[in-house]
């Protein structure tokens, strides 16, 4: 048996630092993290909640290669056009 601790909705809120009203959207809509309902409670493993965070992440655009290939190329073309 895992001894991790489990967290309340408030905690996961203060962890993501998202309102808890989210934390409960999530609950009722999906979407969230995985959780547990134990005796009407709602709990959540705090290494469940971080493996959930880390789907959510997207590359930003400083770190795509495809969108510097893209802006080469793009200034490519506006030379291009200048011609």
């Amino acid at each position: 048996m895992n001894d991790e601790p489990l967290l309340n909705p408030q905690d996961v809120g203060n962890m993501l630092r998202t309102p808890v009203s989210s934390v409960y959207r999530w609950q009722s809509q999906g979407g969230g993290p995985p959780f547990y309902k134990l005796n009407q409670r709602v709990r959540y493993k705090r290494s469940e909640v971080l493996e959930w965070l880390e789907t959510k992440k997207k590359a930003g655009l400083h770190t795509s290669p495809d969108v510097k290939d893209n802006n080469e190329n793009l200034s490519d073309k506006s030379t291009d056009d200048k011609l």
